[in-house]
């Protein structure tokens, strides 16, 4: 629904911005709708936010304790038992110090030297693309964005099958949702360089470092355009194996079976019952849970960050994209894999970090666009001595307008969260009212325990054998007291 929403906002855009091209206030509709998207974002989160603290007190998730729970020991830890440091006469399974530390190191340089790896990958595809072009070829830079997109998915496999699972073993993780934590921040932090650095080096550097290249292309404008097309489209349809890979795998598995049984028995395969069933299907690990949650935060940081460039094409694809991968998801945990380990959850857990750093990317990065991608010196028309220093003095103007923009936005945030908490008041009393509540049923069982416990302590002796033949505590005992004064006067 809120997706519909920023669609309905991107329809009457796109036709403005069509009918006004090519005039002075042809860069007008995009402006507005970067407003309009920073200023949806910013109720979106919010809306998400009291969302999820609701349906976790409507599910009594909200006041769950973490010992109760005993999370699943990570199958590729290699690691010895040593005494607990809350029980000394335990003794449980922990970490080596100094090998996670070095651990932890190499982990953090290995990702650095991958992410360089993406760097030079899109300025190789860009040096060629300008090379193809000066030949003559038209077709170079839908060519590049077409290997830009190989090289991400490339990447990504690689990434997700071979590096990810070393660098996270490493760092030495003893339980499984610590090791899949890890490995989906890692993973996270690498989709979004390798996804994103080319749009943000195309919108935000190529200008002032190639600028030859833009005008070959026809503009930054054009070029990112070109390229959010073609790699969004794409990305979005290759995601698409990700949901029918269960489905092949189930029926192939199945399938087989039923050829041995015939090559077997000679006579038609029979009727699985539900264990065997699920004995068939991909098992639903940490991996396919952050690549699930990828799958809809990704085509989100798409469409808010960069929308504006085209932003019916943008909304309309990431509205079909997350709806579909919702049913998706839906579809493959009750049929398409087998039964998860089940878990108590709060909300969303570290994704809402996602969530929280694409506001504070919306502001800033559609600030950026409309600096650099629209005309400021048309948008400017309605004041002259504005358009005069801009044209004067181009950086210091843009910076001035980028750091008030960027100000009065937060201010609009900061405004937002202080007139609409994150808890409503209607969530925040019926919390109050559970609490007296479970307060109440804990004196009422004390009560009943203590008046048990007299009643027997009543009818039976009420010497203790044991308390009479106690020695009384001498001065310097941890436990001992000084008698009351009253009671010293007595004596």
């Amino acid at each position: 629904t809120a997706e519909i929403t920023l669609a309905i906002i991107a329809i009457p855009t796109s036709i403005f911005r069509h009918v006004l091209s090519g005039t002075q206030y042809g860069d007008v509709p995009q402006l507005l709708y970067s407003l309009c998207l920073v200023l949806w974002f910013m109720g979106f989160a919010k809306h998400w936010r009291r969302v999820q603290f609701a349906y976790a007190n409507r599910w009594g998730m909200d006041t769950i304790l973490q010992d109760e729970i005993k999370q699943p020991i990570n199958p590729r830890f290699c690691g010895e038992k040593q005494p607990s440091p809350l029980n000394k006469l335990l003794k449980v399974l922990r970490p080596d110090k100094q090998k996670q530390f070095r651990g932890s190191i190499k982990s953090m340089l290995a990702q650095v030297m991958f992410m360089l790896v993406v760097v030079v990958g899109v300025s190789t595809i860009e040096y060629f693309a300008a090379e193809f072009d000066a030949q003559g070829n038209s077709w170079a830079y839908q060519i590049a964005a077409l290997a830009l997109i190989g090289q991400i998915k490339v990447l990504d496999f690689l990434w997700t099958s071979y590096f990810v699972v070393a660098l996270t073993d490493w760092e030495q993780h003893v339980s499984l949702a610590d090791y899949d934590t890890s490995k989906a921040r890692k993973t996270f932090r690498w989709k979004f360089i390798n996804t994103f650095y080319s749009f943000f080096y195309t919108a935000f550097f190529e200008g002032i470092l190639d600028p030859d290249k833009c005008k070959s292309a026809g503009g930054c404008p054009r070029l990112l355009h070109n390229n959010l097309t073609i790699v969004y489209l794409t990305y979005i349809a290759l995601s698409i194996v990700d949901v029918v890979k269960p489905v092949v795998s189930l029926k192939y598995r199945i399938w087989k079976d039923g050829e041995v049984e015939r090559e077997a028995k000679q006579k038609k395969p029979e009727k699985r019952s539900f264990l065997e069933h699920q004995a068939k299907m991909d098992s639903y690990r940490g991996d396919d849970h952050t690549a699930d949650y990828l799958e809809i935060v990704l085509p989100m940081y798409f469409f808010v960050m960069f929308s504006m460039v085209a932003p019916l094409f943008s909304v309309g694809l990431a509205v079909l994209c997350i709806v579909t991968q919702l049913r998706a998801d839906a579809w493959k945990l009750l049929l398409g894999c087998r039964r998860v380990f089940p878990d108590k959850a709060a909300g969303i857990g570290g994704w809402n970090v996602a969530v929280g750093v694409l506001e504070f990317l919306c502001i800033i990065v559609n600030i950026l666009l409309v600096i650099t991608q629209l005309d400021l010196v048309a948008l400017l028309g309605f004041w002259p001595h504005l358009q005069e220093l801009l044209l004067e003095n181009p950086v210091a103007v843009k910076t001035l307008i980028f750091f008030v923009a960027l100000n009065v936005l937060m201010t609009v945030r900061a405004v937002i969260n202080i007139l609409i908490p994150d808890k409503p008041k209607a969530l925040s009393l019926e919390r109050a009212r559970q609490n007296l509540q479970r307060l109440k049923l804990l004196e009422k069982q004390i009560t009943a325990k203590t008046s048990e416990w007299v009643k027997i302590r009543v009818t039976q002796d009420l010497t203790c054998p044991v308390a009479d033949k106690a020695e009384p505590l001498q001065r310097g005992h941890a436990r001992f007291e000084e008698p009351l004064p009253l009671l010293m006067h007595r004596q």
